[in-house]
């Protein structure tokens, strides 16, 4: 499965279904409105949620089996048709993109996953032929959940860390270990400035003229960048810890942990091979760079 893809050629239903072919385990995030974030478990899904929100679970490791199994089922029970919802809106998007990233992960992993083909039909028809029926997006299911013999790993399985700040991340970016043709040029996709340069200073320096120092703007690029625009930005950047960062854009160590675990979930940021995985952003980064 392509990493990325623009909804308008690539229906999200097939993405799943080529998801659930290649028992894929990790995050599919939708744009093209508010963010939504799909997870999956070795082809299933397991949770479906608008960035931002992080479900409760009522499970604890204390409880005894029988109170955990049923803390479960609850869960699943109330989280099924919160999923089915959220996946009916992603299904209703025909503009924007898909990004999957395989570190993607929520606690809720390894409690139960639920088949992809279940849930589009509970989601609603399929939309290649919802036209012709006359038919809209359904709601979500009114029906309880399966059996956890249908779709639960063992009821005390391990539960997996979740990503950075323990919500979906705001940009799923694309592993940049598998090309994608069909996708935008490779680099950050980043916000217009709101307040560009005058014309007549950027008109000011010869980019023929090698006697020109140059360095970057704070104000962010207007664009998509090119492999050979993205290549100069490259050679241009030095290598900083998070000290160094956080004194000089006089930021508190929170802010810049979150913006630096950001970068790194879009693979924009590496690790330099010398710094140990537990110095990274406070350690809090481990698993994303690993």
């Amino acid at each position: 499965m392509m990493h990325r893809g623009e909804l308008a050629h690539h229906r999200l239903d097939d993405v799943l279904r080529t998801a659930a072919a290649e028992r894929l385990t990790g995050g599919i995030e939708i744009d093209g409105g508010p963010t939504l974030c799909i997870y999956l478990d070795d082809g299933a899904v397991y949770l479906a949620v608008r960035a931002g929100e992080d479900p409760d679970l009522g499970i604890d490791d204390a409880m005894d089996d029988a109170a955990f199994e049923a803390a479960r089922r609850a869960d699943e029970e109330r989280l099924r048709p919160a999923s089915v919802t959220v996946l009916a809106e992603a299904l209703g998007r025909e503009q924007g993109w898909y990004f999957f990233h395989h570190l993607t992960e929520h606690p809720a992993q390894g409690l139960w996953r639920w088949p992809v083909d279940d849930l589009l039909a509970d989601a609603g028809p399929d939309p290649a032929t919802a036209d012709e029926d006359g038919a809209g997006a359904a709601g979500p299911a009114t029906e309880g959940s399966p059996a956890a013999g249908d779709g639960a790993l063992d009821g005390r399985a391990p539960r997996a860390p979740a990503s950075v700040d323990g919500r979906p991340p705001p940009r799923l970016g694309p592993d940049p270990s598998v090309p994608d043709p069909s996708g935008p040029p490779p680099g950050p996709e980043v916000a217009a400035d709101p307040t560009p340069p005058p014309a007549e200073a950027v008109e000011q320096a010869d980019p023929g003229d090698d006697r020109v120092r140059w360095r970057l703007s704070p104000s962010a690029p207007t664009g998509p960048m090119d492999e050979a625009t993205w290549a100069v930005l490259v050679a241009m950047a030095g290598r900083v810890d998070q000290a160094t960062v956080t004194a000089r854009l006089g930021w508190s160590v929170e802010q810049a942990q979150t913006a630096i675990g950001r970068l790194v979930a879009r693979g924009v940021l590496l690790p330099v091979d010398d710094v140990p995985p537990d110095d990274l952003v406070g350690g809090r980064v481990r698993r994303l760079t690993r």
